[in-house]
C-alpha cells in the first residue's frame, strides 16, 4: 500500500460541494490507488444530513480533480494502517 496526501485547492473552498464534507484540510490516507484514496477520504469525511426525496445532493470535493490534489508522500510511507484517513496532527477522522 502507499500513503496519499490529500489537500483541499486552497481557493476553491468556497464551491458548494465542500458543504458535503466534515473536512476541509490536508489529510493522509493508506490505499491501494489514488482513487481508492479519494473514495476512503470522501466516505469517511461525509457530512450526514437529512435529504428531501428528489433534492439533489452534492458529490463529495475529495472526487473532484479540481477542488483537491492528491498525491503519493513518501515521506509518510508505512506510518498509517490500511484504510485509515489522518489530519495533519496524526488524528485519525472518525465518521461522524
Amino acid at each position: 500500500m502507499t500513503v496519499f496526501r490529500l489537500e483541499p485547492n486552497r481557493t476553491k473552498l468556497d464551491d458548494p460541494r465542500w458543504g458535503v464534507s466534515v473536512i476541509r484540510e490536508t489529510i493522509w490516507v493508506d490505499a491501494g490507488s489514488e482513487n481508492e484514496a479519494r473514495d476512503m477520504a470522501a466516505q469517511q469525511s461525509v457530512l450526514m444530513s437529512p435529504t428531501r426525496r428528489y433534492e439533489k445532493k452534492e458529490m463529495s470535493p475529495w472526487y473532484d480533480f479540481s477542488l483537491t490534489s492528491c498525491c503519493p508522500d513518501k515521506a509518510n510511507n508505512n506510518i498509517l494502517e490500511h484504510g485509515v484517513v489522518v489530519r495533519a496532527d496524526g488524528d485519525p477522522i472518525n465518521k461522524l
